[in-house]
């Protein structure tokens, strides 16, 4: 998770993003979730 505020970019494991999401987001000039990634599948070679 990656949320860019006024004074800087905050990164964040999606285990923190999701307790402190709603938070994040109401001050966030922007927010960019990719924790949908995580749940993939990756194929073997």
């Amino acid at each position: 998770m990656r949320v860019v505020l006024s004074t800087g970019d905050l990164l964040f494991c999606a285990h923190h993003a999701k307790a402190y999401g709603d938070k994040l987001k109401a001050t966030a000039v922007e927010y960019v979730d990719e924790t949908h990634s995580l749940d993939r599948e990756i194929s073997p070679n």
